[in-house]
């Protein structure tokens, strides 16, 4: 059986033939959907036409565009570097810490607080400690906001999330797997799975992991590295995020001394929060 080269007008190329190197005879057989126009502005139109209205095609050079806004972190250098201008709303943020406490809660606080006032409800998912309801208050996070959920299944943590998520009844969820008993890196197709969950909302998703999981497939929108300095300061690497790569660290003024870990989570033995889960009220207090 024989096959014939097809020919197309000089002002085409095939797009397979300029990225492997084929000359444009029998490779453009089965590239035919591929055709792209070779003059820089008629290839510039299909691009522009491809992209537009589109938040899963970019330029390798650009943030993505977005069809919605994020949510404004807070920090105003960190905006700048987040397509959208702020958290990613409908996707997964993974905020991969060195060590727990080096000023990952002061980073969300501002948006968090934000959310809370506007009257959203925050669901927090197997959190190390239980939250210290003055210390949040003080930050600005009125308590009565928070939705706690404490346990050590794995399944049980992916399930609450799912569920949250595909309702939308919360604006956040917050997920710290490491803090379960099977602490083991979660499967690309659990994130995958709470990534489309995600989708079908406008709510903030933040997975707590170690920094040893960031060498992990993720299939999360924006992953950032969070370590802690001698200054006080919080410095932030973006290890991935909708467009262009970056290559240069932020360094976050967090506006004060940071915090210790357990001024946001209170150790659960003899405090007076040590209740079993559930709402926490203006005065600082759980409601099962």
């Amino acid at each position: 059986m024989s096959t014939q080269a097809r020919s197309y007008p000089a002002e085409y190329h095939d797009a397979a033939d300029r990225t492997v190197g084929v000359p444009g005879s029998v490779a453009s057989l089965s590239c035919e959907a591929a055709l792209v126009p070779a003059s820089p502005r008629s290839r510039e139109a299909v691009l522009a036409q491809l992209m537009q209205g589109s938040n899963r095609l970019w330029r390798g050079r650009d943030l993505a565009a977005v069809t919605e806004p994020g949510c404004a972190t807070g920090f105003t250098a960190l905006d700048a570097q987040l397509p959208g201008a702020g958290w990613p709303a409908g996707a997964l943020t993974e905020l991969l810490i060195t060590c727990p406490g080096v000023g990952e809660m002061q980073l969300l606080l501002p948006a968090l607080a934000r959310l809370a006032r506007a009257g959203k409800h925050l669901l927090w998912v197997a959190p190390p400690q239980r939250p210290y309801a003055p210390a949040l208050h003080q930050a600005g996070l009125d308590p009565a906001a928070l939705v706690v959920v404490q346990t050590n299944r794995r399944q049980d943590l992916l399930w609450v999330a799912e569920q949250a998520l595909r309702s939308a009844t919360c604006a956040a969820v917050l997920l710290w797997p490491g803090a379960v008993s099977d602490a083991k890196p979660l499967q690309y197709a659990e994130l995958r799975r709470l990534q489309l969950a995600a989708e079908g909302s406008r709510t903030l998703v933040f997975l707590f992991r170690p920094l040893a999981e960031a060498l992990v497939s993720s299939c999360a929108a924006l992953r950032l590295q969070l370590s802690g300095r001698e200054d006080g300061r919080l410095e932030l690497q973006i290890l991935k995020r909708r467009g262009a790569l970056s290559t240069t660290p932020l360094v976050l003024d967090l506006g004060r001394e940071p915090l210790r870990k357990e001024s946001i989570h209170h150790d659960l033995a003899g405090h007076p929060l040590a209740a079993p889960p559930g709402r926490i009220n203006r005065r600082g207090e759980f409601i099962t």
